[in-house]
């Protein structure tokens, strides 16, 4: 049985690093870990056998041959079969992109907002949810694409808070977290309802909850 750890890391100096680590059945022992350079436009995968890592394969990333596109937000399927990428510059807007653990090729693309970052998928609903940096644009609320990975359709945006950041899924896929870089504030999805749950002011602000005619029943 193969084991997926998922373990998404950050290391800023002249370009962010962000990997995702997964073990394939072919040796227990040995992980995968998908690197991603943001400055390069480039993914590296690296195999790792608990002593030693060493690159496997280096993957070229984006289209446009004269723009940095940015690769930034990175993940795998629950399944261990497919992993996911934001491409944070586009033109004007940013692309999530499907690719096959085992070929490394691309599978499929779906154009999201204006820069796309961090993302996961949900065991529970199988969606994936990416949040819209909106690095390029005005200081307003940005949004969280909801994305079918199957078909790779954006099937909804959810408001949340300026410049949202951090994709994170509960244990069991119930709830989706994200903050507001510029407004202080951690979001709460239902990822079943689609829509904010509950905020909560990171300044020590009492939290806000939806009224009592917002609640919906599951």
């Amino acid at each position: 049985m193969s084991k997926i750890l998922k373990s998404v890391f950050n290391k800023t100096c002249l370009f962010t690093i962000v990997a995702v680590l997964f073990s394939l059945v072919t040796q227990a022992q040995d992980y995968y870990i998908y690197v991603t350079a943001e400055s390069e436009d480039e993914v590296a995968l690296v195999k790792f056998d608990g002593e030693k890592a060493t690159i496997e394969e280096t993957i070229p990333v984006g289209v446009w041959p004269a723009e940095i596109e940015g690769p930034h937000g990175i993940n795998v399927s629950p399944d261990g079969k497919y992993w996911y990428l934001s491409l944070a510059h586009g033109n004007p807007y940013g692309t999530l992109y499907k690719y096959s653990t085992a070929t490394n090729e691309v599978v499929d693309t779906v154009m999201l907002g204006l820069f796309p970052a961090s993302l996961q998928v949900s065991k529970a609903t199988g969606l994936l949810y990416c949040v819209n940096f909106n690095l390029h644009g005005d200081m307003v609320p940005s949004t969280v694409s909801v994305v079918d990975p199957e078909e790779m359709i954006e099937i909804e945006k959810i408001e949340t808070g300026v410049m949202p950041h951090g994709s994170r899924i509960s244990a069991d896929g119930m709830y989706h977290y994200s903050v507001g870089m510029m407004s202080g504030e951690l979001f709460e999805i239902s990822t079943t309802k689609l829509k904010v749950n509950r905020k909560l002011n990171l300044d020590g602000v009492e939290e806000e909850q939806p009224t009592m005619g917002e609640w919906t029943t599951a």
